[in-house]
């Protein structure tokens, strides 16, 4: 956790959880790009 701005970090967990939704949809329709 040292020397990460709060600010990034909490863009750094929003980037996370996007793309952990992001990979469940694939995993839901791989055919789906949307």
């Amino acid at each position: 956790m040292d020397g990460i701005p709060a600010n990034d970090f909490d863009r750094l967990l929003f980037f996370e959880a996007a793309r952990k939704t992001a990979e469940m949809n694939y995993a839901k329709d791989p055919l789906d790009a949307d």
